[in-house]
């Protein structure tokens, strides 16, 4: 009866076969985070870059310009 309880509780919990895809679908997940991010920090950048803001605009390499 032990084992079987024990078997049982392998098979809930202790499935190995579903590790890697947990493991690939949080590295895919914070993949897509992390391009998400950067393409926000890009356009903002861009926006930074073309519109002056209070009279400064940013001119890349943290550098604000008179403009």
């Amino acid at each position: 009866m032990e084992s079987q309880q024990l078997s049982v509780f392998q098979a809930k919990y202790l499935n190995l076969t579903e590790i890697p895809f947990f493991i690939f679908s949080f590295l895919s997940l914070f993949m897509v985070h992390v391009i998400i991010k950067s393409l926000i920090i890009k356009i903002i950048k861009l926006c930074l870059l073309r519109v002056p803001i209070f009279g400064f605009r940013f001119s890349g390499g943290n550098k604000w310009v008179k403009g």
